[in-house]
């Protein structure tokens, strides 16, 4: 952690390190490593998103990841994904079946983090309702936005992230 702390130079730094120097930053204070890891893993979002180490994050970092305006993405959908693969994997490591009701006790207040109005509506039926995740009320509050798109659509967050290619 020290080297990053004088170096300032976190690029080549792998994403096992990353997050680790990144707890340990948050653990012992140092706003500037903290926000230098962050903006790392703004950057890197997809390549994180896809490693075998976010799979082990705890669910506060994720919450922190899913918050983030400034996420590098590929489109809303690609963070569905994550967010779900990591659900996953929570199930399997607390011997739990995977199941919607399963996952979405593993995601917990991350699931509030997703904007699912900005995922495009053919992703949205044929990826998101299969999961089981969302309640049927969640599921007509999202058909319901998406017939009448200027009310904001409660408990979602409806921004666009600032880097990425969204459609809906």
């Amino acid at each position: 952690m020290l080297r990053y702390i004088y170096t300032d130079d976190l690029d080549e730094l792998d994403l096992p390190n990353l997050f680790s120097v990144f707890y340990a930053a948050k653990k012992y204070k140092v706003l500037g490593l903290v926000l230098r890891c962050v903006e790392q893993m703004d950057k890197r979002a997809m390549e994180m998103f896809q490693s075998d180490p976010f799979l082990s994050i705890n669910q506060e970092l994720l919450c922190d990841l899913l918050e983030r305006d400034q996420l590098v993405i590929n489109g809303e959908i690609e963070i569905w994904k994550a967010a779900l693969h990591w659900a996953d994997n929570q199930c399997r490591e607390n011997g739990k079946e995977i199941t919607g009701a399963n996952r979405r006790e593993m995601l917990g207040p991350a699931l509030f983090k997703i904007r699912f109005p900005i995922i495009p509506h053919e992703d949205f039926s044929t990826i998101i309702v299969p999961s089981a995740v969302l309640t049927e009320d969640e599921l007509i509050n999202f058909y319901k936005y998406i017939s009448l798109p200027r009310k904001n659509m409660p408990i979602f967050p409806t921004k666009l992230r600032v880097l990425s290619n969204c459609k809906t």
